[in-house]
């Protein structure tokens, strides 16, 4: 029996989608607008997902304020909420992306209707550029401008007008490729929207006492406008069923209306599938292991474990002043297999100097590298930060795992046995802290212990969680 085309499926999606459509109607027809009176600011209305809110908001009653970046988009919005009240449609061209002109909208808008009781911050486009030890950080700061900055410069100007009752929210657009990348070329989008995920942590913790709610819908599926799915172009997409961009809408209204405080709301219509490889184990011994940066509390207890296991560890330390620290955090432990090296971990030339020079030394390929990274800080709350800080701390933190990643990924020994581990950490804490945030603090030792388990038995593409709990038993958690 021949399979049925592929428009012949679409045709049928569309005509349940119809049937969907037609019960939602009746239903808000019954129950009324439920946002009627509620003043709305979408951000990214133009966009596929963003589009479909802003019909969604006034099919149930709202006044839609739809920041724009262009005039041609303003018609093609309009044609796109057919069906919706347009007058409750307020498009306004300005780029909100920048600090003066978001500030300028959201002092509009409260000058206008006098509230904002609801905002939705859905920014960003998809990007494919490479894979990651192929990109430069110029490119690696442009996605993060394009994907994840506007968020932040968004949610910084619109958390202190919102309008401070329970029932009003700020609600983040985010996608699923910060959990798991969609494929080796989506590289930096997934940098991005992992950094859109701190953003939305961040804003929870500031205001979790304030009445208003702060909350995620995280999308694991891919979405096109409304009209492009009566055709068969995307029908299907990177093997995956598209949606229309109606039904988000109608998720963010119920989100708007129903969710909980700091809620994440997961919109997983089809999940994205995922590839765990298992490879092969082996003792650390006579192997040759990077530990960047070995300055921290942590790194120096991951120093200690590794060579005890009989690894070569080549210790990159931030200045000679932390030679002597890693030393003393290594009493007991046998280190005429340590070498040290001062090298700048923010500059690709001389980390990849570094590995090469390490290479050579020891005639050998390098086995396992792990990144560690970032002294824990408190600048304050995220919405009294301008964005030249948070470019600063970007450049801190993420950077160096990001040049480390660059230099070192191919310079690895190209078998099943090595690895390389990405540490992210909480807080780096030392002995001086017995509680810290009411918290127990741990031996570095134990961190260490579970990164050579780690290298050792993990999967590919594996996140390990390191509970207090699970460190208390010394049990790796996967």
């Amino acid at each position: 029996m021949s399979a049925r085309p592929p428009i012949a499926l679409t045709h049928f999606a569309m005509a349940q989608f119809a049937t969907f459509e037609v019960a939602a109607a009746r239903e808000a027809a019954v129950k009324g607008p439920r946002l009627s009176g509620r003043v709305c600011l979408v951000a990214g209305g133009s966009g596929v997902v963003g589009s479909g809110i802003v019909r969604a908001l006034l099919l149930d009653g709202a006044t839609v304020v739809a920041p724009l970046r262009r005039n041609d988009q303003i018609e093609q919005l309009r044609a796109e909420c057919s069906g919706a009240p347009l007058e409750n449609l307020m498009p306004v061209v300005v780029g909100i992306s920048e600090d003066q002109y978001c500030s300028a909208l959201v002092s509009g808008v409260l000058q206008k209707y006098g509230r904002l009781d609801h905002a939705v911050s859905c920014f960003g486009g998809f990007w494919e550029g490479g894979p990651l030890t192929e990109q430069g950080l110029d490119e690696l700061f442009r996605v993060v401008g394009d994907c994840a900055t506007p968020h932040f410069v968004f949610a910084r100007h619109v958390l202190p007008a919102l309008n401070p009752e329970p029932s009003s929210s700020l609600l983040f657009i985010s996608g699923a490729a910060g959990e798991r990348c969609l494929n080796a070329d989506s590289s930096l989008y997934s940098v991005a929207s992992s950094m859109l995920y701190g953003i939305i942590l961040a804003a929870q913790a500031q205001f979790a006492e304030h009445p208003f709610r702060v909350n995620e819908l995280r999308l694991s599926a891919f979405f096109k406008r409304h009209e492009e799915l009566r055709g068969a172009s995307y029908a299907n997409w990177f093997g995956k069923k598209v949606h229309s961009n109606r039904k988000v809408g109608k998720l963010v209204v119920d989100a708007l209306l129903k969710s909980g405080r700091s809620e994440r709301i997961d919109a997983t219509p089809e999940r994205l599938d995922g590839i765990s490889l298992t490879v092969a184990r082996g003792g650390l011994r006579d192997k040759l292991c990077v530990v960047a940066d070995a300055s921290t509390t942590v790194g120096s207890g991951i120093v200690a474990e590794v060579l005890k296991e009989g690894a070569t560890v080549a210790a990159a330390l931030r200045s000679e002043s932390h030679i002597e620290k890693l030393m003393e955090d290594c009493a007991g432990v046998p280190t005429e297999r340590l070498f040290t090296t001062v090298v700048d971990l923010g500059d690709d030339v001389a980390v990849t100097a570094f590995l090469e020079e390490l290479a050579v030394k020891h005639k050998r390929p390098i086995d396992h590298v792990v990144s560690v990274h970032g002294q824990f800080s408190e600048g304050g709350p995220l919405t009294e930060q301008p964005t030249a800080e948070l470019r600063r701390v970007l450049a801190d933190i993420p950077t160096a795992h990001f040049v480390v990643a660059k230099c070192a990924l191919p310079l690895l020994n190209p078998t099943h046995a090595s690895s390389f581990l990405f540490m992210s950490e909480g807080a780096d804490v030392g002995n001086n802290f017995k509680d810290f945030y009411g918290k127990k603090a741990f031996s570095a030792r134990k961190v260490g212990k579970l990164a050579v388990e780690a290298l050792l038995a993990s999967k590919h593409a594996e996140r390990i969680v390191i509970t207090s709990d699970r460190l208390d038993g010394g049990v790796l958690t996967v």
